[in-house]
């Protein structure tokens, strides 16, 4: 667990999977801006909106994106096993 993510070094990961609710409801980020690298891929499974704020602010950065849709097919053919 991170304490104050502000504290991380953002060049240290490759991957940013936001797996809260933030962004469902409201226009809102659970990852600072400033930390998004063109390295970077985010990964959000919020599926709506399908462009978040945290995949928008990646995007901003060259980030690689990856929609929350993407999560819901591949888990509903899971089911489907």
């Amino acid at each position: 667990m991170v304490e104050n993510i502000l504290a991380i070094d953002p060049d240290n990961f490759d991957i940013i999977i936001n797996t809260t609710s933030v962004g469902l409801k409201e226009n809102a980020s659970p990852f600072p801006a400033k930390l998004w690298r063109s390295h970077h891929t985010a990964f959000d499974i919020v599926y709506d909106p399908l462009e978040t704020k945290f995949l928008f602010e990646a995007e901003q950065a060259g980030a690689k994106t990856i929609t929350g849709d993407k999560m819901l097919v591949y888990q509903a053919l899971a089911q489907f096993k």
